[in-house]
């Protein structure tokens, strides 16, 4: 079966690799689609610290439908659209077993059939914006948010957030992507130069008293530096964008101390040995809901063998979210349909 791997630091291969078999608590998917995370190109550009050996499949994003059956399981059947889970996307083919089969109160995450497979991929991305901005970040209804950032991943914060009820600023110093947050419902944009233009923003529309909630969804330390200087006492600064491994910064510690800033980090639902899976099924009550726009982020549908272009679109940022189409051809595909 086809397959694109990562053999090392920015070496990307379409190669051929045996069709795996179920073991008897899998199943065999083949997978449909399969979304383009900004931790992929991360990986393509650094590695990954050791964490997984080369060569591997980054994609994560994915859904797929139910081709062979293990013998153990007993809650699927053939044909069944089900959220993937683990690296393995990036391929014709996929087992899912374990807690990626079942990852919702044990049970499998099926996709309804008014969801389409493009949507689907958003699901764990979207509770990761649902715990970064819920669990972490604490928002409630009439709170102020602060959003570093207006990619994709940041939009999808700003989503969550106005799902909440909160008042949202997004800061970008890129222009065409803050007409896009005004299109995703930010109450406020900014432009993100600057430390101080910021905190002078944030200030103007709070009465000068700051942000409940700083959300930084890039890896810059300068971001997180102005998360920290635009909130108010008592406020929370949750780092969600990944940094490059060694990055290192200064903090004034007095204003953390002093404010009584709650600072933390947000990576993934699943962390152990706390994670809450459950998240996937809000998120996707979510968007079968209607109540998140996600497919409105894709600007970019190519197949496994342009994978290479989707990945130089996300790179450079002329693009936002880029769904690899596997063994199909993105053009005309309905919901759910091979």
């Amino acid at each position: 079966m086809k397959a694109a791997l990562l053999y090392g630091v920015g070496d990307l291969r379409l190669v051929d690799i045996p069709k795996p078999d179920p073991a008897p608590d899998e199943v065999l998917m083949r997978v449909t689609v399969c979304a383009v995370c900004p931790t992929d190109i991360r990986k393509f550009r650094v590695g990954n610290g050791g964490v997984l050996q080369f060569p591997f499949n980054m994609g994560h994003e994915w859904v797929g439908e139910v081709v062979e059956i293990g013998d153990d399981v007993e809650d699927v059947k053939i044909g069944d659209r089900l959220l993937g889970g683990g690296y393995a996307g990036y391929a014709e083919y996929a087992p899912l077993g374990g807690v990626a089969l079942r990852p919702v109160n044990g049970k499998p995450l099926i996709v309804p059939p008014d969801v389409s497979d493009e949507e689907a991929t958003f699901v764990e991305p979207l509770a990761d914006a649902v715990h970064s901005i819920v669990d972490q970040g604490k928002v409630t209804i009439g709170d102020t948010v602060l959003i570093l950032g207006a990619g994709q991943l940041a939009l999808q914060h700003l989503m969550v957030a106005k799902a909440v009820g909160a008042t949202v600023v997004v800061s970008e110093p890129i222009a065409e992507r803050r007409e896009l947050a005004k299109q995703f419902g930010a109450d406020h944009v900014i432009d993100g130069s600057s430390t101080e233009e910021v905190v002078a923003a944030v200030n103007d529309l709070t009465d000068g008293k700051g942000a409940h909630a700083a959300i930084v969804t890039i890896g810059s330390p300068e971001a997180s530096i102005t998360g920290l200087a635009a909130v108010r006492p008592r406020a929370r600064v949750v780092l969600f964008g990944g940094y490059d491994r060694g990055v290192q910064t200064m903090l004034d510690l007095n204003i953390i101390h002093y404010k009584e800033i709650e600072l933390t980090g947000s990576y993934w639902v699943g962390v152990p040995p706390f994670g809450n899976l459950d998240l996937y099924g809000v998120a996707m009550n979510l968007i079968r809901e209607k109540k998140v726009p996600v497919a409105d982020l894709i600007t970019h549908r190519m197949q496994l063998e342009e994978i290479h272009t989707a990945f130089d679109a996300i790179r450079t940022k002329s693009g936002l979210k880029a769904i690899i189409y596997i063994g199909a051809s993105p053009n005309g595909r309905a919901a759910g349909t091979p």
